[in-house]
């Protein structure tokens, strides 16, 4: 993933969606294929002579094929590669979990730490990113809803640990590659200007087919 973000306009939600979409990239042989995947290979209408082609299938992942789309836009949600803290006085996050790989049934233990001089206000959002693409924001009761509301909103960031998910996972939980990103911003910046970020991080984790 990390390869991935190396790539101009490629960053943290990009990279893991596109990650978590293709699964095992050994599966395609060409790029054609990943395209074709994506749904990004244009319709073909032909008869006897004539070819057209039409607008692209939209027959792959719609999340992962709007990220692509939007590759390169200042504008991607939680999309940057890592930001340098915009002053010395670093805020810096990182995250934890209590394995790489999960069955279900087993305990999930995901945690958030943050790093900061204790005297510098930020917000800070995380969010889960679904082996189909779904995203969910993290709250600060430890539930997840749709969108990407603030975990921490205009505080003082010291050294803290921040527990995000400590569950039993269900049976028949989609199983694939889960990704969780999180940022930290300046107070009261819109999450999608990468500008006020003083630091972005991800991690994933696996869950097994029953």
């Amino acid at each position: 993933m990390h390869l991935l973000c190396t790539a101009p306009g490629v960053g943290i939600l990009t990279a893991t969606s596109f990650v978590a979409t293709l699964d095992r990239v050994e599966r395609f042989q060409r790029a054609q294929q990943v395209q074709a995947y994506l749904g990004l290979v244009p319709r073909e209408m032909s008869s006897g002579e004539k070819q057209l082609k039409g607008r692209i299938t939209k027959s792959g992942n719609k999340r992962t094929r709007y990220l692509g789309g939007r590759q390169g836009s200042d504008q991607n949600l939680l999309d940057s590669t890592e930001r340098l803290p915009l002053s010395c006085d670093a805020i810096r996050l990182s995250l934890s979990a209590n394995a790489a790989t999960f069955q279900p049934g087993a305990r999930l233990n995901l945690q958030l730490l943050t790093q900061g001089p204790g005297d510098r206000a930020a917000d800070v959002y995380a969010a889960l990113l679904l082996p189909d693409g779904g995203l969910f924001g993290f709250v600060p009761d430890g539930s997840l809803v749709a969108g990407l509301p603030a975990l921490i909103e205009g505080e003082p960031i010291g050294s803290a640990e921040l527990m995000l998910l400590d569950v039993d996972l269900p049976a028949g939980l989609p199983a694939g590659e889960y990704s969780v990103v999180a940022v930290a911003t300046t107070p009261g910046a819109d999450p999608q200007n990468q500008g006020a970020w003083f630091h972005g991080v991800s991690a994933t984790f696996q869950v097994q087919a029953d």
